[in-house]
Protein backbone atom coordinates (compact mmCIF):
# COMPACT_ATOMS: atom_id res chain seq x y z
CA UNK A 1 0.00 0.00 0.00
CA UNK A 2 1.30 3.47 -0.74
CA UNK A 3 0.04 5.19 2.73
CA UNK A 4 2.38 2.46 4.35
CA UNK A 5 5.24 3.56 2.57
CA UNK A 6 5.11 6.46 2.88
CA UNK A 7 4.65 6.46 6.68
CA UNK A 8 7.51 3.93 6.72
CA UNK A 9 9.77 6.58 4.39
CA UNK A 10 8.58 9.33 7.08
CA UNK A 11 9.15 6.74 10.27
CA UNK A 12 12.67 5.64 8.91
CA UNK A 13 13.86 8.36 6.24
CA UNK A 14 16.95 7.20 4.10
CA UNK A 15 19.95 8.97 5.52
CA UNK A 16 22.24 7.93 2.64
CA UNK A 17 20.09 9.92 0.84
CA UNK A 18 22.19 13.16 0.18
CA UNK A 19 18.46 15.21 -0.88
CA UNK A 20 17.12 14.04 2.63
CA UNK A 21 20.08 15.04 4.14
CA UNK A 22 19.89 18.53 2.81
CA UNK A 23 16.78 19.37 2.97
CA UNK A 24 15.73 17.77 6.11
CA UNK A 25 19.24 20.28 7.49
CA UNK A 26 18.20 22.95 5.84
CA UNK A 27 16.75 26.47 7.70
CA UNK A 28 17.71 24.86 11.25
CA UNK A 29 19.82 27.00 13.38
CA UNK A 30 23.50 25.89 12.93
CA UNK A 31 25.01 25.42 16.80
CA UNK A 32 26.96 28.14 18.23
CA UNK A 33 29.89 27.90 20.55
CA UNK A 34 28.90 30.18 23.43
CA UNK A 35 29.34 30.54 26.86
CA UNK A 36 28.78 27.60 29.28
CA UNK A 37 25.89 29.50 30.56
CA UNK A 38 23.56 30.28 27.91
CA UNK A 39 20.57 32.98 28.49
CA UNK A 40 18.03 30.39 28.55
CA UNK A 41 19.33 28.76 31.57
CA UNK A 42 20.12 32.36 33.14
CA UNK A 43 16.30 32.85 32.26
CA UNK A 44 15.17 29.44 34.24
CA UNK A 45 17.39 30.41 37.04
CA UNK A 46 15.36 33.33 37.34
CA UNK A 47 12.07 32.23 37.33
CA UNK A 48 12.94 29.89 40.18
CA UNK A 49 14.10 32.44 42.36
CA UNK A 50 10.63 34.42 41.38
CA UNK A 51 8.40 31.24 42.05
CA UNK A 52 10.53 30.55 45.42
CA UNK A 53 10.22 33.93 46.65
CA UNK A 54 6.49 33.90 45.74
CA UNK A 55 5.62 31.21 47.67
CA UNK A 56 6.52 33.67 51.14
CA UNK A 57 4.29 36.13 49.87
CA UNK A 58 1.36 33.69 48.52
CA UNK A 59 2.14 30.33 50.00
CA UNK A 60 -1.24 29.24 47.82
CA UNK A 61 0.87 29.13 45.03
CA UNK A 62 2.09 26.07 46.58
CA UNK A 63 -0.85 24.00 44.68
CA UNK A 64 0.44 24.47 41.35
CA UNK A 65 3.31 22.45 42.01
CA UNK A 66 0.63 19.59 42.49
CA UNK A 67 -2.04 20.84 40.09
CA UNK A 68 0.54 20.92 37.04
CA UNK A 69 1.46 17.28 37.05
CA UNK A 70 -1.69 16.39 36.68
CA UNK A 71 -2.85 18.95 34.44
CA UNK A 72 -0.09 17.24 32.14
CA UNK A 73 -1.20 13.57 33.18
CA UNK A 74 -4.52 14.28 31.67
CA UNK A 75 -2.66 15.97 28.78
CA UNK A 76 -0.84 12.86 28.12
CA UNK A 77 -3.94 10.46 28.47
CA UNK A 78 -5.74 12.61 26.51
CA UNK A 79 -3.60 13.39 23.31
CA UNK A 80 -4.20 9.60 21.40
CA UNK A 81 -7.58 10.50 21.51
CA UNK A 82 -7.22 14.32 19.77
CA UNK A 83 -4.84 12.66 17.48
CA UNK A 84 -7.31 12.28 14.94
CA UNK A 85 -8.79 15.80 15.57
CA UNK A 86 -4.71 16.96 15.16
CA UNK A 87 -3.01 14.92 12.12
CA UNK A 88 -5.68 16.71 9.68
CA UNK A 89 -3.88 20.21 10.69
CA UNK A 90 -0.64 18.96 10.75
CA UNK A 91 -1.24 17.05 6.88
CA UNK A 92 -2.37 20.06 5.74
CA UNK A 93 0.59 21.90 7.42
CA UNK A 94 3.01 19.48 6.01
CA UNK A 95 1.56 19.61 1.96
CA UNK A 96 2.22 23.65 2.57
CA UNK A 97 5.43 22.67 3.73
CA UNK A 98 6.22 20.29 0.42
CA UNK A 99 5.19 23.05 -2.09
CA UNK A 100 7.09 25.82 -0.58
CA UNK A 101 9.94 24.29 -0.11
CA UNK A 102 10.06 22.88 -3.37
CA UNK A 103 9.27 25.74 -4.91
CA UNK A 104 12.34 27.36 -3.49
CA UNK A 105 14.78 25.28 -5.23
CA UNK A 106 12.60 26.19 -8.23
CA UNK A 107 13.04 29.94 -7.18
CA UNK A 108 17.08 29.60 -6.39
CA UNK A 109 17.43 27.76 -9.67
CA UNK A 110 18.35 24.26 -8.14
CA UNK A 111 15.75 22.12 -9.30
CA UNK A 112 16.88 20.95 -12.74
CA UNK A 113 19.90 20.15 -11.04
CA UNK A 114 18.74 17.84 -8.55
CA UNK A 115 16.19 16.16 -11.05
CA UNK A 116 19.24 15.43 -13.15
CA UNK A 117 20.84 13.11 -10.29
CA UNK A 118 20.17 9.59 -10.53
CA UNK A 119 16.48 8.48 -10.11
CA UNK A 120 15.32 11.42 -12.22
CA UNK A 121 12.75 14.31 -11.15
CA UNK A 122 10.67 11.56 -9.22
CA UNK A 123 13.52 10.51 -7.49
CA UNK A 124 13.74 14.44 -6.77
CA UNK A 125 10.34 14.93 -5.66
CA UNK A 126 10.18 11.97 -3.23
CA UNK A 127 13.59 12.80 -1.84
CA UNK A 128 12.63 16.51 -1.06
CA UNK A 129 9.11 15.79 0.38
CA UNK A 130 10.54 13.28 2.82
CA UNK A 131 13.48 15.40 3.10
CA UNK A 132 10.99 18.84 3.91
CA UNK A 133 9.08 16.46 6.80
CA UNK A 134 11.99 15.58 8.59
CA UNK A 135 12.15 19.08 9.26
CA UNK A 136 8.89 19.27 11.00
CA UNK A 137 9.66 19.47 15.00
CA UNK A 138 6.41 17.70 15.10
CA UNK A 139 6.90 15.13 13.08
CA UNK A 140 9.33 12.56 15.91
CA UNK A 141 6.23 13.56 18.83
CA UNK A 142 3.79 12.38 16.63
CA UNK A 143 5.22 9.00 15.70
CA UNK A 144 6.11 8.13 19.42
CA UNK A 145 2.59 8.88 20.28
CA UNK A 146 1.51 6.66 17.35
CA UNK A 147 3.42 3.94 18.58
CA UNK A 148 2.66 4.08 22.32
CA UNK A 149 -1.41 4.08 21.92
CA UNK A 150 -0.81 0.88 19.14
CA UNK A 151 1.24 -0.23 21.79
CA UNK A 152 -0.97 0.20 24.70
CA UNK A 153 -3.97 -0.40 22.45
CA UNK A 154 -2.31 -3.97 21.40
CA UNK A 155 -1.59 -4.33 25.09
CA UNK A 156 -5.23 -3.93 25.91
CA UNK A 157 -7.03 -6.27 23.32
CA UNK A 158 -4.46 -9.23 24.86
CA UNK A 159 -4.95 -8.53 28.24
CA UNK A 160 -9.03 -8.86 27.43
CA UNK A 161 -8.41 -11.88 25.46
CA UNK A 162 -6.62 -13.56 28.20
CA UNK A 163 -9.23 -12.70 30.67
CA UNK A 164 -11.68 -14.17 28.56
CA UNK A 165 -10.25 -17.14 27.81
CA UNK A 166 -9.12 -17.71 31.52
CA UNK A 167 -12.90 -17.09 32.66
CA UNK A 168 -13.54 -19.38 29.98
CA UNK A 169 -11.30 -22.15 31.24
CA UNK A 170 -12.62 -21.65 34.83
CA UNK A 171 -16.10 -22.41 34.07
CA UNK A 172 -16.99 -18.63 35.60
CA UNK A 173 -18.19 -16.95 31.92
CA UNK A 174 -18.56 -18.86 28.98
CA UNK A 175 -16.78 -17.18 25.97
CA UNK A 176 -19.33 -16.00 23.64
CA UNK A 177 -20.36 -13.95 20.70
CA UNK A 178 -20.71 -10.46 22.63
CA UNK A 179 -17.19 -11.04 24.08
CA UNK A 180 -15.90 -11.85 20.51
CA UNK A 181 -17.73 -9.16 18.72
CA UNK A 182 -16.24 -6.63 21.52
CA UNK A 183 -12.50 -8.61 20.95
CA UNK A 184 -12.88 -7.39 16.61
CA UNK A 185 -14.46 -4.53 17.23
CA UNK A 186 -11.58 -3.36 19.15
CA UNK A 187 -9.32 -4.69 16.99
CA UNK A 188 -10.84 -2.86 13.91
CA UNK A 189 -10.76 0.01 16.26
CA UNK A 190 -6.83 0.05 16.52
CA UNK A 191 -6.68 -0.80 12.52
CA UNK A 192 -8.66 2.24 11.67
CA UNK A 193 -6.99 4.89 14.14
CA UNK A 194 -3.09 3.56 12.84
CA UNK A 195 -4.56 3.97 9.29
CA UNK A 196 -6.08 6.92 9.25
CA UNK A 197 -3.29 8.39 10.80
CA UNK A 198 -0.47 6.89 8.17
CA UNK A 199 -3.19 7.61 5.49
CA UNK A 200 -3.58 11.40 6.23
CA UNK A 201 0.45 11.99 6.09
CA UNK A 202 0.28 10.21 2.70
CA UNK A 203 -2.17 12.05 1.06
CA UNK A 204 -0.72 15.35 2.04
CA UNK A 205 3.26 13.98 0.96
CA UNK A 206 1.19 13.29 -2.24
CA UNK A 207 -0.23 16.07 -2.83
CA UNK A 208 2.69 18.29 -2.43
CA UNK A 209 4.25 15.99 -4.75
CA UNK A 210 1.70 15.70 -7.58
CA UNK A 211 1.09 19.77 -7.07
CA UNK A 212 4.63 20.59 -7.10
CA UNK A 213 4.94 18.72 -10.76
CA UNK A 214 3.20 21.60 -12.67
CA UNK A 215 5.29 24.52 -13.64
CA UNK A 216 2.86 26.88 -12.54
CA UNK A 217 2.95 30.28 -10.52
CA UNK A 218 3.85 29.70 -6.75
CA UNK A 219 0.53 30.87 -5.72
CA UNK A 220 -1.66 28.55 -8.54
CA UNK A 221 0.59 25.23 -6.97
CA UNK A 222 -0.08 26.39 -3.38
CA UNK A 223 -3.69 26.70 -4.08
CA UNK A 224 -3.87 23.44 -5.98
CA UNK A 225 -2.15 20.87 -3.98
CA UNK A 226 -3.92 22.33 -0.86
CA UNK A 227 -7.39 22.49 -2.48
CA UNK A 228 -6.85 18.89 -3.51
CA UNK A 229 -5.59 17.91 -0.02
CA UNK A 230 -9.15 19.09 1.96
CA UNK A 231 -10.76 17.70 -1.34
CA UNK A 232 -9.33 14.43 -0.23
CA UNK A 233 -9.87 14.47 3.58
CA UNK A 234 -13.23 15.98 3.57
CA UNK A 235 -15.52 14.32 0.33
CA UNK A 236 -14.50 10.88 1.65
CA UNK A 237 -15.37 11.60 5.03
CA UNK A 238 -18.30 13.64 4.02
CA UNK A 239 -19.45 10.19 2.48
CA UNK A 240 -18.83 8.16 5.42
CA UNK A 241 -20.86 10.15 7.42
CA UNK A 242 -23.91 10.06 5.56
CA UNK A 243 -23.56 6.32 4.93
CA UNK A 244 -23.19 6.51 9.11
CA UNK A 245 -26.29 7.87 9.34
CA UNK A 246 -27.63 5.59 6.99
CA UNK A 247 -26.57 2.95 9.56
CA UNK A 248 -23.44 1.26 7.44
CA UNK A 249 -20.88 2.56 9.91
CA UNK A 250 -18.97 -0.62 9.30
CA UNK A 251 -19.66 -0.29 5.32
CA UNK A 252 -18.14 3.93 5.68
CA UNK A 253 -15.41 3.02 7.32
CA UNK A 254 -14.14 0.55 4.83
CA UNK A 255 -15.15 2.82 2.07
CA UNK A 256 -13.56 6.03 3.23
CA UNK A 257 -9.97 3.96 3.75
CA UNK A 258 -10.58 2.42 -0.19
CA UNK A 259 -11.66 6.24 -1.26
CA UNK A 260 -8.45 7.70 0.26
CA UNK A 261 -5.84 4.70 -1.20
CA UNK A 262 -7.28 4.70 -4.15
CA UNK A 263 -7.01 8.69 -4.58
CA UNK A 264 -3.30 8.61 -3.37
CA UNK A 265 -2.83 6.10 -5.53
CA UNK A 266 -4.15 7.97 -8.76
CA UNK A 267 -2.47 10.91 -7.58
CA UNK A 268 0.96 8.53 -7.66
CA UNK A 269 0.23 6.88 -10.74
CA UNK A 270 -0.38 10.09 -12.91
CA UNK A 271 2.89 11.90 -11.12
CA UNK A 272 5.19 9.02 -12.68
CA UNK A 273 3.27 9.48 -15.60
CA UNK A 274 3.85 13.39 -16.15
CA UNK A 275 7.51 13.07 -14.65
CA UNK A 276 8.10 10.44 -17.15
CA UNK A 277 8.77 7.85 -14.95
Amino acid sequence: MLSWRLWQALAQPDRDDPLVRRLSQADRPIARQGSPWPASRKLLLLVVVLGIGSLFYAPQFLMLFFTLPVVLLTLLVLSPLLLPAIVPLLGALLTSEILAGIARERHWHTWPLLCALPGGPLRATWSCAIGIAQRGVWLLPLRFLARLTLWLGVAFWLLLALLGIWLALTDQQILGGEQTRLLLLLALGLAVYYAQLAQTLAVAVVCGMWASAFDWQRRDVAFAGLCLYLALGLLPLLLGLWMTSRGWWLVAVGLVLLMRECAAWLLWRHLRWRLGQ
